[in-house]
């Protein structure tokens, strides 16, 4: 269901060079952001580079089911299949099973407004907004306020009348090892859980959802909610199958201290630890970039709006103003990258270095 309004809004010339130079203050704090941002990841991306190089050079394999006392306090690699005996509970809804982790995702139905916005520039550099406002409904896992819509006849209620949680087992073990907290946060193959039949009642309703049920709460039904109705399932992370390196101490496996930092890896699968240390790298190479391409984006912003009084000045005057703007643009791109490169040479030199 569909429902929209337009809103047409002017920004006259004087109006928008002011909200420009503003937007230079913002600039220049997003050029400490962007810095900020690459320094860190360049340190970031060394420090993993380092741990991965000393647990190449120092881990030493053993078996998950024979905890020799000569190896405490050792950096070990081991692989085996992470288990509980102890069960995973949530008593309102009557879920009990044996895993590794359990999920209770609550979901609220909920308005959403959407907006879309087509701006037109006037021969006198004023500018001209025509903003769409629509709303939908949808399911959301978070509180979505209805206090910013537009239009405030269309309300979400401003809580969750039932929180969502994720809850571990605290009794992991790979055969001989008990794996701490660190390890067992990692792991991330989620799978549905179905809801009990013992569990519906006059205000819970259960529906079938591929091989699980589902509770809904409210109104409505599931096929037609009502604005703060309720879904609620689950999912749990069974036994599974891992490789882990980290810290023998007294049966347990616990993250590795180096630094300021510690060494606490986890893959899902059989692996040694080459390709341990090989998917490494590769992680650590996908996040390095990730962050890099970000703090490039945030720095030519930042450069932009720097100059941007300059475009709205330009903007009165016919063709003047098209090539001034062109331009800006060019050099936002040239000055941000020429920043966003001197800081990652700089630190990567630093951090590699020093």
């Amino acid at each position: 269901m569909y429902n929209e309004h337009y809103r047409v809004t002017h920004k006259s010339w004087f109006h928008r060079l002011i909200e420009s130079y503003f937007g230079m203050g913002l600039g220049f704090f997003l050029i400490l952001i962007a810095t900020a941002l690459l320094w860190y990841n360049e340190s970031r991306a060394v420090e993993e580079a380092e741990k991965l190089e000393f647990t190449k050079n120092t881990a030493t394999h053993i078996e998950s089911n024979n905890a020799l006392d000569e190896n405490n306090g050792k950096l070990v690699h081991l692989n085996g299949e992470a288990v509980s005996n102890q069960l995973m509970e949530d008593f309102e809804f009557g879920v009990s099973i044996n895993a590794l982790r359990l999920k209770r995702i609550v979901e609220m139905y909920q308005w959403k407004e959407n907006r879309q916005t087509i701006k037109e520039e006037n021969p006198d550099g004023s500018q001209t907004s025509i903003t769409r406002y629509s709303y939908h409904e949808v399911w959301s896992q978070s509180l979505i306020s209805s206090y910013s819509f537009d239009d405030r006849s269309y309300y979400n209620p401003e809580s969750f009348p039932i929180e969502s949680f994720t809850e571990s087992s605290n009794q992991v073990f790979l055969d001989s090892f008990r794996l701490h907290n660190v390890f067992v946060q990692k792991l991330d193959q989620w799978q549905p859980i179905s809801i009990p039949e013992s569990a519906a009642s006059n205000e819970l309703q259960l529906y079938p959802d591929g091989g699980s049920n589902i509770a809904f709460i409210g109104r409505g039904t599931l096929q037609r909610p009502a604005i703060g109705d309720i879904r609620v399932y689950f999912e749990a992370i069974p036994k599974s199958t891992v490789s882990v390196m980290g810290l023998q101490a007294d049966g347990s496996i616990i993250p590795f201290k180096i630094d300021d930092s510690q060494i606490a890896y986890l893959n899902y699968g059989t692996l040694d630890i080459a390709q341990m240390i090989e998917q490494g790298h590769e992680d650590n190479a996908s996040i390095t970039w990730s962050l890099r391409l970000a703090g490039v984006i945030i720095m030519i912003i930042a450069v932009f709006l720097i100059i941007k009084p300059l475009v709205i000045m330009g903007k009165p005057i016919p063709l003047i103003g098209q090539l001034v703007e062109m331009g800006a643009l060019l050099i936002s791109l040239i000055v941000g990258s020429v920043l966003s490169s001197s800081v990652i040479g700089t630190s990567w030199l630093i951090y590699n270095l020093f």
